[in-house]
């Protein structure tokens, strides 16, 4: 027996020679470490793009799509925070393509916004932007004081306000010289005069308003627009997700109510003008397939105009951006902002608008 760097060597006699026997080959660990983190990688790359064909493809009464959609979207992410560093370290091409597909389905199904519609949109013409204000403001969470603040510094044109309770909204807001229109939960203000005041309440039940609509009188053009408040997923996920099997009912109820929401605001708004603007809180997320047919005709502010993901509502696990902007072909989104807490789980959305040709 003899020794060698990878300890002792044993020998064989064949034939009266002695002949060295190599010792069996272990499996490298940095080759268990590669295998493991490819499979790895595809495996988070196929789960994520699955989500997102799911999300793209299912129906909007589906659960589990609202279950994606509206969940901890930060949970898709936990596993590229350990995959990248180890690709990076490892060095494995192909193990890098896979976690960039995964990202690519992450994106898809997080929200995470990359805004291409601006540079394909026509100048807009010279006149004054409109600059709107929306903000589901749930009643008595509202911190005023703060909500007043924002106000003078943005300096919108018009505010949309959801579950609002304030009794004077001018006074309370610092709204001197403005206009103010309010019906049930909603809350019009304007810089310009308000004409055509409406409500669209449900035929089923008439004491829940929908959203408003006015036109405002303004210097270049009366622009026509909407406050929207939707019916929120939140009581058909939570039976669900508390007593799974048995809540599908009051899950399928609640999308089946949503659905018939969204489509009756888009028939009461179809014959509107193309400078029309719709702000509020529609509780759909950009990704829902109701949203997409309901909504996607029109020019989201954020998605023409915002890096990331634009959450407007949080709670203590999640953000979601459920609080929109949307406006006809007249108008170019410039900018969308979400502003700070004002005490309710939605933030205020900012957004300034160009007339176009």
């Amino acid at each position: 027996m003899s020794m060698t760097d990878k300890g002792p060597l044993r020998y064989r006699l064949i034939d009266g020679v002695a002949t060295p026997v190599l010792p069996e080959g272990r499996r490298s660990p940095s080759r268990m470490v590669r295998r493991g983190t490819a499979i790895a990688c595809w495996a988070y790359a196929a789960t994520l793009l699955g989500a997102w064909a799911i999300a793209r493809l299912s129906p909007a009464s589906s659960w589990p799509v609202h279950l994606l959609l509206y969940g901890p979207a930060w949970v898709a992410a936990l596993p590229a925070v350990v995959l990248i560093p180890l690709v990076a370290w490892l060095r494995r091409p192909w193990s890098a393509a896979a976690v960039g597909l995964g990202l690519v389905g992450f994106v898809g199904v997080s929200g995470f916004n990359v805004p291409w519609g601006t540079p394909l949109a026509s100048p807009p013409r010279p006149g004054e932007p409109l600059r709107v204000l929306t903000c589901n403001v749930q009643g008595k969470d509202l911190k005023a004081d703060v909500l007043a603040t924002l106000i003078r510094e943005a300096r919108p044109d018009v505010i949309c306000l959801q579950e609002c309770t304030l009794s004077d909204p001018i006074a309370t807001l610092g709204l001197e010289g403005w206009q103010a229109r309010t019906a049930g939960e909603h809350c019009l203000a304007s810089r310009f005069p308000i004409e055509e005041f409406a409500e669209l309440r449900r035929p089923d039940k008439s004491y829940r308003i929908i959203a408003v609509r006015a036109r405002l009188v303004r210097p270049g053009g009366d622009v026509p627009i909407a406050s929207v408040h939707l019916l929120t997923p939140r009581r058909g996920l939570e039976p669900l997700v508390e007593t799974k099997v048995t809540g599908l009912a009051a899950f399928r109820e609640i999308a089946a109510t949503q659905s018939y929401e969204s489509e009756l605001l888009r028939r009461w708004v179809e014959r509107a003008p193309e400078s029309l603007v719709l702000a509020g809180d529609f509780n759909l997320t950009a990704e829902q397939p109701l949203f997409r047919r309901d909504w996607s005709s029109y020019r989201d502010a954020f998605a023409w105009t915002g890096w990331g993901l634009g959450h407007t509502m949080f709670t203590r696990l999640i953000g979601l951006r459920i609080d929109h902007v949307l406006c006809g072909s007249r108008w170019l989104p410039r900018s969308c902002a979400v502003g700070p807490d004002v005490g309710s789980a939605h933030r205020p959305v900012v957004v300034e608008l160009a007339p176009v040709p």
